[in-house]
This record gives structure tokens, sequence and C-alpha cells, in this order.
């Protein structure tokens, strides 16, 4: 199965540097813009499935790149950040929510290990479902993160903000 990774463009509340998680915000003209380059980009790749996350952001940015049927899968949901939603990146911590070693759970929300879970199960159903199919996940950084650490490891300090995943950028597996 090849797999195309994909994040949702630019968000009101990526623009104003807010944590977004499960809470609804919509595309900017940017966002729809990066969307709409991320289509060129993937121009040539013939997608079995689309999949997206429910969110109105994945799901606006999947019409951008594609006309092909969107699948919606809750476990393409961006993480649950509990307390955090809502509120300016600043005033977070994220390297503390995303630390493996830790395991911070504070803020009322979905943990490392969790959400790791949650993606190694959607990767193994996946595998299983699309062999040798080429899909398109259409999903936010969280969860594009934790399909990365997913398939490449943890590492041993288990600092998993060490990868940068940026509005409509995408990671290509071959699982």
């Amino acid at each position: 199965m090849k797999l195309y990774v994909i994040r949702h463009g630019q968000t009101i509340n990526n623009k104003l540097r807010k944590v977004s998680g499960q809470k609804e915000t919509l595309l900017t003209n940017k966002g729809i813009m990066e969307a709409r380059q991320a289509k060129e980009e993937l121009k040539g790749i013939d997608f079995d499935f689309v999949l997206a996350s429910p969110l109105i952001r994945t799901k606006d940015t999947a019409r951008e790149i594609t006309d092909k049927e969107i699948i919606i899968d809750p476990r393409l949901i961006e993480r649950d950040y509990g307390i955090n939603e809502g509120q300016l990146i600043k005033n977070t911590n994220p390297k503390q929510l995303w630390d493996y070693n830790l395991n911070y759970n504070n803020h009322h929300g979905e943990t490392v290990q969790e959400i790791l879970n949650r993606v190694s199960l959607l990767l193994k159903d996946l595998k299983s479902k699309y062999s040798g199919k080429t899909l398109l996940l259409v999903t936010h950084s969280g969860v594009a993160r934790a399909i990365y650490y997913c398939v490449n490891g943890i590492p041993e300090d288990g600092n998993l903000m060490t990868v940068n995943i940026p509005n409509c950028s995408y990671q290509v597996y071959e699982l």
C-alpha cells in the first residue's frame, strides 16, 4: 500500500497561532491556495481511495485536491488537546504534550500513547483493507506526526516535536 498523508491547509486558528485540536476552524484564503498547490503537486497520482478526518478543514482541503469520493474516517480526527483547545500555542507546552516518555495528561485530552495507539490501529486496518492500493489521507498535524512515528519508530529521548508538519505538506509511505 502506498500512503500519501497530507495536512489540511492553513486555518483561521493556524493564522491566529491557536490550538485547534478537535474544534472546528475554517480554511483561510491562503489555506485554499495551499490545497490547490498540493493538487498541482499530486496531479499525476491516481489515488484509489481518499480518506479524510470528519472536521471541515480536512474535508474542504480534500475537495480542493481531488474530485474523487471522500471517505470520512473518524480515526483521522486531530488529537484531543483537552483544555488547550482554543488557547494560544504560546500559552501551552507542545514539547510536554508530545513527550512520549512523559506521557503527559494534565490537559485532560489524549495522551501521546493514546494517539499513537489510535493511529497504529488505523494503519494496521488500512494495510489489511487496502493492500496494493494508493491512498490519500487528509488529516491534521498531530495525526500526521503520529503516523510518522508509528512508521519510523519513537526516538530514545521521546521528543516527538522534531518532525515539523506544515500546512498542506505531505509525506509518502510504502507500507
